[in-house]
C-alpha cells in the first residue's frame, strides 16, 4: 500500500530524525525535493530542466516562434 505524505520541517536535523525513524522501524520511503516557485511565480527546477525546457532568448515573442515553426513544417512538407 502506498501513502503519500508531506512533512515541513523546519532544519536538516528533524529530516535525519525522521529518516532514521523510518529506517528502525523498516519503513520503505522515497524523498523528493520540493519545487519552489520564483518571486514571478515561475516553477524554478534543477539546472538541467531549466536548461532542457527554458525559454531560448530571442526579440520574437513565443506565438510568433511557433507560427515560424508550423509554417516551415507546412511549407517544407507541400514542396515535396
Amino acid at each position: 500500500m502506498k501513502k503519500t505524505v508531506s512533512f515541513e520541517l523546519r532544519n536538516e536535523s528533524e529530516w535525519e530524525f525522521i529518516q532514521s525513524l523510518f529506517n528502525r522501524l523498516h519503513i520503505v520511503y522515497k524523498a523528493q525535493e520540493p519545487i519552489v516557485a520564483d518571486t514571478k511565480g515561475v516553477i524554478v527546477e534543477d539546472e538541467f530542466m531549466s536548461t532542457l525546457y527554458g525559454s531560448w532568448p530571442g526579440d520574437e515573442s513565443s506565438d510568433e516562434t511557433v507560427n515560424d515553426i508550423y509554417g516551415s513544417r507546412v511549407n517544407s512538407s507541400s514542396e515535396v
